[in-house]
Formats: structure tokens, C-alpha cells, sequence
């Protein structure tokens, strides 16, 4: 099966927009100290988890575009 490079690339940076975007968004909730004594700990816990996991997600997709380049 084909590949089409540019498709590809152009998918994976749309993903990978989307992912930096959402670990911002998590980054400024966790950096809010009022969200952070407020909220339940199970929900920072949860959100701890998300950035942690958007940072993996964000650093797969770096390593695919490296590959595709």
C-alpha cells in the first residue's frame, strides 16, 4: 500500500495542533492555583493524568513527522 507523504504530514500536524492546543489548555488549569485547592483531588489527579498523557501523545507525533521529513 502507498503512502501519500503529504497527506500524512499535513494529518499528523493537524494532530499535532490539536494536541499542543490541548496541553496548553491543561498547563494554564493546573498552573490556576484557585482550580487546584478547589476542585476534588480525584479531578486534578485526572487532569495530571491528561497532560501527562497529551505529552506523550505530542512527543509520538514529533517522532512520526521526524521519520516522515
Amino acid at each position: 500500500e502507498v503512502v501519500d507523504l503529504a497527506r500524512e504530514r499535513a494529518r499528523l500536524e493537524r494532530e499535532l495542533g490539536r494536541v499542543e492546543k490541548e496541553i496548553r489548555g491543561l498547563e494554564a488549569k493546573l498552573a490556576n492555583r484557585q482550580f487546584l485547592e478547589r476542585a476534588p483531588a480525584e479531578v486534578v489527579e485526572s487532569q495530571r493524568q491528561r497532560h501527562a498523557e497529551a505529552l506523550r501523545t505530542r512527543e509520538r507525533l514529533q517522532q512520526a513527522l521526524a521519520r516522515i521529513a
